[in-house]
C-alpha cells in the first residue's frame, strides 16, 4: 500500500515541478487572429464549476482506482486505493496542501511556501488547477485575459495542430485541429515534464473534457530515469455534489512533516 502513496505523491510532485521558472525572454506576440481566438478559448473559464469522476491509475505496470473531485477556485481532491478501500489522498487548496496516508495513519498539512525548493519554483494553485481542468495557463496570471497576453501561438502544423508557447516561462502547449488542448510540456536542466490529454467526451451541454490524462517525467542521471502515470476517468459528472471541500484527518492519524513526503519519493528512487 505504501507504493500507492508513492505513486500519487509523485504525481502531485511533478505537477509542482512543472512550475520551475525559466529565464525571462522579451518577445513580441505573433499568430493569426483565429489562433489568438483559440488561445482565448483555451484560457477561458470552463462552463462548469464542479467535476467528479472515478479514476483508474496505471503506473509501473500496476493499477489502482480512486476518485477525482474538483471545484473551480476551491479545491482538487485525488484519492487512490485497492478493492474499493481508500489508502491515500491528496487535497490541494489555494492556500495549503493536505496529504493523507491512511495505511500508516499519518498526514501532512502544509502551505506551498513550506514545500522543498519553494524559492526556485513558480508554484501556483491556479497553475495546478489549470492542468487538471485542461486549460492553458501562465504563472502569476490570475485572469484569462492576463493568460492570453502571456501566450504566443506559433505556426500551424501539417496536421492542423498549433503550438502555443509561454513568452516568459518557457511552457509549451499544443492544441489539435479540433481546438482541443492535447498537451503541455516543460523542460529544465536534466528533466522534462509533460501532460497529454485524450479521448475527449461531452460531460455537460457544450462542454467536453478529456477522459485520459497522461503525466510523465524524464530525468537524466540518478537511479531512476523518470516515471509515467496514466489517469483514465469514468462516470464523469459536472453536477453539484454534497461532498466537502476538505477532508480532515481522523483522530487516529498522526501529523507528519515534509521529510515524510521526500521519504516516499526516495522509496521508489526518484
Amino acid at each position: 500500500m505504501k507504493k500507492i502513496a508513492a505513486y500519487l505523491t509523485i504525481l502531485w510532485a511533478v505537477i509542482i515541478l512543472a512550475g520551475c521558472s525559466a529565464v525571462k525572454k522579451s518577445t513580441g506576440k505573433t499568430g493569426s487572429g483565429s489562433d489568438m481566438m483559440l488561445v482565448s478559448e483555451l484560457a477561458a473559464e470552463p462552463s462548469v464549476s464542479e467535476l467528479t469522476a472515478g479514476v483508474r491509475y496505471e503506473a509501473s505496470g500496476r493499477t489502482f482506482t480512486g476518485q477525482l473531485r474538483m471545484r473551480r477556485g476551491r479545491c482538487i481532491q485525488l484519492s487512490a486505493g485497492l478493492l474499493g478501500i481508500e489508502a491515500f489522498r491528496v487535497e490541494l487548496f489555494p492556500d495549503h496542501v493536505m496529504i493523507m496516508d491512511r495505511t500508516s495513519r499519518r498526514y501532512v498539512e502544509c502551505h506551498y511556501a513550506d514545500l522543498p525548493h519553494r524559492n526556485t519554483l513558480a508554484l501556483d494553485y491556479s497553475m495546478i488547477e489549470a492542468i487538471f481542468w485542461n486549460r492553458v495557463f501562465s504563472p502569476e496570471c490570475d485572469t484569462p485575459d492576463k493568460v492570453v497576453s502571456a501566450l504566443r501561438p506559433g505556426r500551424r502544423n501539417s496536421d492542423g495542430s498549433v503550438e502555443i508557447s509561454d513568452i516568459e516561462w518557457g511552457h509549451m502547449f499544443r492544441a489539435d485541429a479540433a481546438g482541443y488542448l492535447v498537451s503541455f510540456a516543460k523542460s529544465g536542466t536534466g528533466w522534462r515534464f509533460w501532460v497529454e490529454y485524450g479521448k475527449f467526451s461531452e460531460v455537460s451541454d457544450g462542454y467536453d473534457f478529456p477522459m485520459q490524462m497522461d503525466f510523465g517525467l524524464t530525468m537524466s542521471g540518478g537511479p531512476a530515469s523518470g516515471m509515467n502515470v496514466k489517469i483514465s476517468l469514468s462516470d464523469v459528472s459536472a453536477g453539484h455534489g454534497s461532498w466537502k471541500d476538505e477532508t480532515r484527518p481522523t483522530a487516529r492519524m498522526k501529523p507528519a512533516g515534509i521529510d515524510d513526503i521526500i521519504e516516499l519519493l526516495e522509496e521508489i528512487g526518484l
